[in-house]
């Protein structure tokens, strides 16, 4: 797998939380597309409002990485263990097909490894078939297809959303 020299994985800090919020925006307006513009702007606002990002920047249990400026990022993805197993949340490129995804996968995976973890599990939404076919590209298979549930409360507005459990061996 080759990784390009030019990238450098950060890991993010909280004043940073807008700036990713921005990014998200950006990037998961191209993955969601087909969602219509209310739907997407509930999701983004309900998931990744800048208040969640900082939470999350917050949480000594997630860590947060970051390629590009603190100001314009251009790539962003968290990385969580459970035990042995790495849980790879969302990744998310300003830029499509140009590396970026591939040195953030790689930079957690290494990290996962060092952390202990056997496995490695990402949990895309099922309509995001670019997101699917990149982590089957980097040798995760499909575990499982299941309604998201009440993964992030009992008010979870996406419960009904299908995602893809997905995992690799470390």
């Amino acid at each position: 797998m080759s990784v390009h020299p030019q990238y450098t994985v950060e890991l993010a800090g909280v004043d940073e939380a807008v700036a990713i919020h921005n990014l998200i925006a950006v990037a998961g307006a191209r993955a969601y597309a087909n969602w219509g513009e209310q739907t997407f702007a509930e999701w983004l606002q309900s998931m990744y409002s800048p208040e969640k990002i900082e939470e999350r920047l917050r949480n000594p249990d997630i860590e947060t990485y970051r390629i590009g400026s603190k100001e314009t990022p251009l790539a962003t993805a968290n990385l969580t263990m459970d035990g042995d197993v790495a849980v790879l949340g969302g990744l998310y490129c300003r830029n499509e097909r140009v590396g970026l995804g591939t040195v953030l996968l790689q930079h957690r995976l290494d990290r996962a490894r060092d952390l202990g973890a056997k496995l490695a599990r990402a949990i895309p939404i099922a309509p995001n078939k670019p997101a699917i076919s990149f982590l089957h590209k980097h040798g995760f298979h499909i575990e499982r297809q299941v309604r998201a549930g009440n993964r992030y409360g009992e008010d979870d507005p996406y419960a009904h959303l299908m995602v893809v459990d997905m995992e690799l061996k470390l």
